[in-house]
């Protein structure tokens, strides 16, 4: 009689029975509902994150993005100004030879921009790693 009673209780953790299958039905939805309630709380936390970062940043962040990011854009910019000083030295020098002397000095401080925001931008690379 135990013998029995024991293949039918392992037969029903098998397979469902008929009466059972509303019961799983139930299971199912509420588990639908909690990932619902789940995604619903994690896109509120998101959604909070995201406000307090853009009201953390500024309108400077904006720009230049957050305090990992900023540094790179600013000296990537201090590169293209750089590279605006140099050329616009050399084609003022060219053009007129009595200001060539001082234009040349004029492309040095540019050069000297480039390099030293090329150092910045390396040198921080360097220090992550």
């Amino acid at each position: 009689m135990s013998d029995l009673n024991r293949n039918q209780a392992k037969k029903a953790i098998l397979e469902a029975a008929d009466e059972d299958t509303e019961y799983i039905f139930m299971l199912d939805e509420g588990e639908k509902q909690r990932q619902q309630i789940d995604l619903a709380l994690l896109k509120e936390e998101n959604t909070h994150r995201q406000i307090t970062k853009a009201q953390a940043i500024g309108w400077m962040g904006k720009v230049f993005g957050d305090k990992d990011h900023a540094p790179l854009w600013i000296a990537i910019i201090a590169i293209i100004i750089g590279a605006a000083v140099w050329f616009l030295a050399l084609s003022f020098g060219r053009s007129n030879p009595d200001i060539s002397s001082a234009m040349v000095e004029h492309a040095s401080k540019g050069w000297t921009l480039i390099f030293t925001a090329l150092g910045y931008v390396f040198g921080q690379q360097a220090a992550q790693k």
